[in-house]
């Protein structure tokens, strides 16, 4: 396995001192000299731990899944064109962000691939999938578009602890994780690596475990989320029957925090917040709150005067 993350075609990395952590906004504006906004796509995919192929009724966290952040059915084109016209920014990244989107016929792939990297104002492709669902047809598939465009894909780790993966319904362990990254890094593909912090029941120290292992991967993004609960979820019958404990507000902005203190400079982080979608979300109150979640978890690092890999 490379140690050194492939980062996208034809990305610049301004200076981090500016900033407490590295964030994508300056990134993205730094290599195409504008701001650029992600636009959200949805291929028609689903899951293993879905169809019934490792298991049954997907993650315990997820409802609709992404697919409910996209307000429109539709072809690619439809979707993309949609969205835009609402949208300031002439700069854009296709993102395939509902369910995995690498989780079908290589040709479905190559075709929706195409379509999106051919629309106006396009100048690159971000895919979210899952670590056992890139069979190497699709990552050979994946390097060739990565030495093209600027190119990431987006891997749901989640936990770093087995057992948590297990209660969730992951169907796939750590090490799964451990095993992509390293072939799409071999492949030249860039990573990004996805964590939710506060799932039920996971060990305290779980979050701190997940960053420590980040850190010895060659990948070259990160983003962070709190755990909520959304409607349809299979684990929201346990919210609704006050069965299950969600963490404070205060320990996310601590956690979050502690993570960047933690986190290799070098990682671009995504993303430090979200939620579900509007009268999706069912809990916690304050994770929809993100602009201030994140403004306080800048507010943490300031009082403690700390950065990005201080802590390391």
């Amino acid at each position: 396995m490379t140690l050194t993350p492939p980062v996208p075609k034809g990305f610049r990395f301004p200076d981090i001192e500016e900033h407490l952590f590295r964030k994508l906004g300056p990134v993205l504006r730094a290599s195409f000299g504008e701001q650029v906004a992600r636009i959200s796509l949805d291929g028609g995919y689903t899951c293993p731990n879905r169809d019934g192929t490792l298991a049954s009724g997907g993650c315990t966290y997820c409802g609709e899944g992404s697919r409910a952040l996209i307000p429109r059915a539709g072809s690619i084109s439809r979707q993309f064109l949609e969205s835009v016209s609402f949208r300031k920014e002439r700069a854009f990244i296709a993102y395939f962000q509902s369910f995995s989107g690498t989780y079908a016929p290589l040709d479905v792939l190559q075709r929706q691939w195409r379509e999106a990297r051919s629309l106006p104002g396009v100048v690159g492709l971000a895919i979210s999938t899952r670590p056992d669902c890139l069979p190497k047809p699709v990552i050979r598939e994946l390097a060739r578009l990565a030495n093209e465009l600027p190119l990431w894909i987006e891997l749901g780790l989640e936990s770093a602890d087995d057992a948590t993966l297990r209660r969730i319904n992951r169907a796939h362990d750590v090490n799964c994780f451990v095993e992509a990254a390293g072939q799409l890094a071999d492949a030249g593909i860039p990573v990004v690596a996805h964590l939710i912090f506060g799932l039920p029941q996971e060990p305290d120290d779980a979050p701190q475990r997940a960053i420590s292992l980040i850190n010895g991967l060659p990948v070259w993004g990160l983003k962070i989320h709190p755990f909520h609960v959304v409607r349809g979820a299979p684990i929201a019958r346990a919210w609704e029957r006050g069965k299950l404990s969600l963490k404070s507000r205060d320990w996310y902005v601590d956690q979050a925090a502690d993570a960047l203190t933690r986190l290799r400079p070098d990682i671009v982080v995504h993303r430090i917040t979200g939620s579900g979608a509007g009268p999706k979300h069912l809990a916690p109150d304050w994770a929809v709150q993100t602009k201030k979640l994140y403004s306080d978890i800048e507010r943490r690092l300031r009082k403690r005067n700390l950065r990005q890999g201080a802590l390391i």
